[in-house]
């Protein structure tokens, strides 16, 4: 998986981003770092309420600048913000999570009173915000907010531009994941997210109760994705804006991250049995590796330099020895039982190593994807021997 940026890096490609996109559309380059900041404080003039010309007291004109940041939600309905997401099925382990800890899970909201209700919504709401708002979806909440600026002055809406600067002000310096947390926009980009979520898990949930085993799970979510179009999956997607193509650039960073939680045992299926385990385990023994005190596979005393690409070759072999369709068949079986189950964040991943299983054209990939499995369960074995000694 690759190494994820900076925010400081994302910043600069984010900065980087916009001039090019002016440039192109015949827009002057970027003003100075200081001319763009006072730039930015007369955006938000209008946010002042008239504490500039001293017609309102300075202590009621930040309220009201802080009350148009704070009460910023409906910004979210700004296109600008279409396709700003965290991970909808992301969102909802989390937000089990958060229950869970607040001893929750089984409550009722339609049992508190109104105002109860209210004050939990908003404590989970901050509490969600804080877990799942990455460095990445804040720079796309920033970047959507520079081009809502934009727009807003094109269009000579001074009340829109000034909100949308005195926001971005305030978040691109902020110094911690609480003050993103009460910012209305920045809520709703999760709140959106979250509601998106649980309404596919729903659908996932049924399309697996009602179909039985080997229908629900992973390939219920490929069907979202469009492989065989679902119209309660498709009405969900649609209705969020932006959703279709959020999900579609996803893909990438869930396939990565998937096999990479694999390989390193994050994501435990079961698919091979401990004696198809033990017997990997010779294949590394057969070319002079050893395991260490960590449980690591390294170089023995009589292992040769290309030790570790002989081990892989062997592994390779071994592997496709196993994989008869007959077992296939098994680990696929085995597949969508683990996928009821698991973390729904992975539910993207499992839809695509399911699509590996049933296309014959992707038959190298899902060879590659088993032997990664076969290294995190081997292991997860080491790890398990050692919690037991």
């Amino acid at each position: 998986m690759a190494k994820k940026k900076s925010k400081e890096q994302l910043k600069e490609e984010r900065r980087r981003a916009i001039e090019r996109k002016r440039r192109e559309t015949g827009w002057q380059p970027a003003p100075e770092p200081d001319m763009e900041q006072e730039r930015l404080m007369a955006d938000m003039i209008p946010l002042l309420g008239g504490a500039e010309e001293g017609a309102v007291p300075e202590g009621v004109a930040m309220a009201l600048f802080m009350e148009k940041i704070l009460d910023s939600d409906e910004l979210i309905n700004e296109p600008e913000f279409d396709g700003v997401y965290v991970h909808p099925l992301h969102c909802v382990p989390v937000f089990v999570q958060g229950l869970q800890e607040l001893g929750l899970e089984d409550l009722d909201p339609e049992d508190l009173p109104m105002s109860e209700q209210e004050d939990l919504r908003a404590d989970l709401q901050e509490e969600l915000t804080m877990r799942v708002l990455t460095p990445e979806v804040q720079e796309a909440i920033l970047s959507a907010l520079e081009d809502l600026r934009e727009r807003a002055r094109e269009e000579g809406d001074k009340d829109l531009m000034a909100q949308a600067a005195g926001v971005y002000s305030f978040l691109e310096d902020a110094p911690a994941d609480e003050m993103w947390a009460n910012i209305g926009v920045a809520r709703a980009v999760v709140g959106r997210s979250l509601d998106a979520g649980l309404e596919m898990y729903d659908v996932l949930q049924e399309q697996a109760r009602q179909k039985g085993a080997g229908q629900g799970g992973p390939g219920a979510l490929r069907r979202l994705l469009g492989a065989t179009p679902q119209r309660k999956l498709e009405r969900i997607i649609n209705k969020y804006p932006g959703l279709a193509d959020f999900m579609v650039e996803q893909l990438e960073v869930d396939w990565e991250e998937g096999a990479h939680a694999l390989g390193s045992g994050e994501i435990d299926v079961g698919f091979f049995s401990a004696a198809e385990i033990s017997a990997a385990f010779d294949e590394a023994y057969a070319v002079g590796l050893e395991l260490d005190e960590e449980g690591d596979l390294v170089h023995g005393e009589g292992a040769g330099e290309d030790a570790g690409e002989a081990f892989v070759k062997r592994l390779q072999s071994y592997e496709r020895e196993l994989s008869t369709p007959e077992r296939l068949a098994q680990m696929q079986a085995r597949l969508d039982e683990f996928s009821r189950e698991a973390d729904p964040s992975w539910l993207t991943f499992f839809s695509m190593l399911n699509d590996a299983f049933e296309s014959g054209e992707k038959a190298d990939l899902l060879h590659r994807l088993l032997v990664h499995a076969l290294v995190g369960e081997m292991q997860n074995s080491v790890r398990k021997e050692a919690e037991e000694e």
